[in-house]
C-alpha cells in the first residue's frame, strides 16, 4: 500500500476522505441544504420551508385533512408515523414590493385519522394545536 515516498498511501487516504465526505452528504443532506441561499427582496420573501405561522390549524370531521390559512400561499404537506403527524409549510416566493397578498387556505391530507397522535411543525419541531371542526 505504501511506496517509499508514501504517494500511494496518501492517494488512498485522500480518495477515502472524499468518499466519506460524499457519503455523509448523501445521507445527511436534503434538497433544502443543497439549494443556494436566498436574500429576500425588500417587501418579499424567499421560497422554502418556513415555520408554521401562528395560524389555527384545523382538522376536518374525519381527522384526515388538516387545514390552515396562510398569507401569500405556499404548500402544506404532512408525513405520518404511528405516534405523530409532522406538518411542513413551504412558503411561496413573494417578489419585491408585493406589499399585500391574499390569505390562502392550504390543506394536507392524511392517510389515517389523527387519533391520539401529536401534530408537530416539521421546521421548528414545536407541537401544534389542532382544532376539530364539526
Amino acid at each position: 500500500m505504501t511506496t517509499p515516498q508514501g504517494g500511494h498511501a496518501r492517494g488512498v487516504v485522500f480518495a477515502a476522505a472524499l468518499l466519506m465526505a460524499g457519503g455523509l452528504c448523501l445521507v445527511g443532506c436534503d434538497d433544502a441544504a443543497k439549494q443556494t441561499t436566498c436574500t429576500p427582496p425588500a417587501g418579499g420573501r424567499c421560497p422554502g420551508p418556513a415555520p408554521i405561522p401562528p395560524v389555527q390549524i384545523s382538522a376536518d370531521p374525519t381527522e384526515r385533512q388538516l387545514s390552515g390559512v396562510f398569507m401569500c400561499g405556499g404548500e402544506l404537506t404532512a408525513s405520518e408515523t404511528s405516534t405523530r403527524v409532522t406538518l411542513v409549510y413551504t412558503a411561496s416566493a413573494v417578489s419585491a414590493g408585493a406589499g399585500s397578498c391574499r390569505s390562502v387556505t392550504l390543506d394536507a391530507r392524511l392517510s389515517s385519522p389523527i387519533g391520539g397522535r401529536s401534530v408537530i411543525d416539521g421546521t421548528t419541531g414545536e407541537p401544534l394545536l389542532v382544532q376539530s371542526t364539526p
